[in-house]
């Protein structure tokens, strides 16, 4: 009985001391990315501006015009204040954001110039300022921010480490591009001078309805996380600023002219052909379909878009010869569209931005087999003649319940 009670005594004792040990150990776990303070700042300092620019070279003889690093100077001044190194990916094309103190002397304004790999300054090259030289009344996202869609904004940012040196800092954005869930975007912190203070400016665009938010956080030598100092900030757009027209069926024409192969975007409806007249001025585009003639694909059938104002009727079996005709402008067909579809055309200005990057002047677009016409994950950008920017994007070909073949798309427009 007495070598139990011992035994007993003994076990509670160990017992103690190993729970004492893991309150210790972790307490060192919860606080160990402690050490590290992220400071977003919600105003600039007055002595302080931003430049947010643009430098291009000519692209007819893009090698002799490379850019191997930029130069940022006072107006009227040929002396360097900043130089900025350039990728081999930004050799013809780079785009910058920095943050410059303005000094006593300072006539308020900076050039900016481009240097060859010999050290000469590139004459050809083109200098365009976003938001004024420098940026006016520039936007600083410190917390949870609200923008309006297309706006601007900077998140300008320090990071302090007590113990370790900063070797790498990561910004994450969420979600990400595509259908990544997260991008992330990593510095290597060459300078030895900044690795225990380490500042940065990052140019963020609200073309996303929703929330986005940002995340940044430093490594160390071995590249392993030592904190965020738990803070993140956020943009928000609220107003959704574009209409989605999801899975709308078009029919293949029929001889009859009862099949649905018309379609108007404002009145979100399809009409057939006997329906047509008396709504064109509202209908935006018809299709019609071709038989694939090729022996492999014997009996498919070629999908096919065209706007009325087409100067040629391609369908002449339907006569539209005294239909008021919309002037409905479209790109070509761009393939393997689905993530650009589904996650980044989220907001009225990204439709645009991405629209007016194509050329928007065809009136008729025509496959030469049902792979390369209106096909499964393609995309078409269009223009309204009211200026209004869109895409149309084929979901599936397919026939309903009664045999009849149709075309099943997705539609996003400006409101």
């Amino acid at each position: 009985m007495k070598n139990i009670r011992y035994s007993l005594i003994s076990f509670l004792t160990a017992g103690a001391i190993f729970v004492a040990s893991c309150k210790k150990e972790s307490e060192n776990i919860y606080n160990r990315f402690t050490d590290v303070d992220v400071n977003y700042k919600s105003a600039l300092n007055n002595d302080e501006v931003i430049l947010d620019f643009e430098v291009s070279t000519p692209t007819t003889n893009p090698t002799l015009n490379q850019m191997f690093s930029i130069n940022i100077a006072e107006t009227g001044s040929n002396t360097p204040i900043v130089t900025l190194p350039v990728n081999a990916a930004e050799r013809n094309k780079f785009a910058g954001v920095v943050k410059l103190k303005k000094t006593s002397t300072s006539p308020g304004t900076y050039r900016v110039w481009a240097v060859s790999s010999s050290g000469s300054q590139i004459a050809a090259a083109t200098v365009v300022f976003n938001g004024g030289n420098p940026v006016a009344n520039p936007v600083l996202v410190s917390g949870d921010t609200k923008l309006v869609d297309g706006q601007v904004a900077y998140i300008d940012y320090s990071l302090n480490s007590g113990k370790e040196d900063i070797f790498y800092v990561t910004v994450e954005k969420y979600p990400g591009t595509g259908n990544s869930q997260v991008d992330r975007v990593v510095t290597n912190v060459l300078d030895a001078s900044k690795r225990r203070s380490y500042s940065g400016l990052i140019k963020v665009v609200a073309n996303r309805v929703g929330k986005t938010s940002y995340r940044i956080y430093a490594q160390n030598s071995t590249n392993v996380y030592i904190g965020d100092g738990y803070k993140q900030v956020t943009i928000d757009v609220p107003e959704v600023n574009f209409i989605l027209l999801h899975n709308r069926r078009i029919y293949a024409p029929t001889a009859d002219g009862n099949s649905q192969t018309f379609y108007s975007i404002s009145k979100d409806k399809s009409y057939s052909y006997n329906e047509g007249k008396a709504n064109s001025v509202d209908i935006d585009f018809g299709i019609y379909t071709k038989v694939d003639q090729n022996p492999q694909r014997i009996g498919q059938l070629i999908y096919n878009l065209y706007s009325l104002s087409n100067p040629t009727n391609p369908n002449p079996d339907y006569n539209i010869t005294d239909w008021q005709k919309r002037a409905l402008k479209f790109s070509n067909f761009i393939t393997s569209s689905g993530n650009v579809f589904n996650y980044n055309l989220s907001s009225s200005s990204e439709i645009e931005t991405r629209a007016k990057a194509e050329t928007l002047t065809r009136s008729l677009l025509e496959g030469t087999q049902q792979s390369n016409g209106l096909a499964p994950n393609t995309l078409v950008y269009f223009v309204t003649p009211e200026g209004k920017y869109g895409c149309i994007f084929v979901n599936a070909l397919s026939v309903d319940y009664n045999g009849r073949p149709y075309l099943s798309i997705s539609i996003k427009v400006q409101k």
